[in-house]
């Protein structure tokens, strides 16, 4: 838990896959998962404890299109890029970078994309 924690305070990515010894994607670690596991003995858990099992992946062919909409499907801010059949982590996404890309690449455009709550 200790390498989780550090790893995610120093990226300030607020999260951190959980990769297994063939290198495949198999849980997460949010800085809302710690949050809500904040005890006494907290730095003693092992990472599976805590973590989100088999987290949503998107693969590395899919659009940020594709991303947004996934990410607002299930209410989500981080996103791994992953090949689909060893779920092989390339990068995440999270939502500030996506809307520097959305914005940078489609500006005001890209407002069209989203329905009004």
């Amino acid at each position: 838990m200790r390498q989780a924690l550090l790893e995610i305070t120093s990226k300030r990515f607020g999260c951190v896959g959980i990769v297994n010894e063939k290198k495949s994607l198999i849980g997460i670690i949010t800085d809302g998962d710690l949050r809500r596991n904040i005890k006494k003995d907290f730095l003693e858990y092992a990472v599976k404890r805590i973590m989100t099992k088999n987290p949503i992946i998107i693969d590395e062919n899919s659009s940020i299109y594709d991303a947004i909409i996934l990410m607002n499907k299930y209410k989500i801010t981080a996103l791994f890029v992953a090949n689909k059949k060893n779920r092989i982590p390339y990068c995440y996404i999270i939502i500030p970078s996506i809307i520097i890309i959305v914005y940078k690449y489609h500006g005001m455009r890209a407002c069209k994309y989203y329905s009004k709550p």
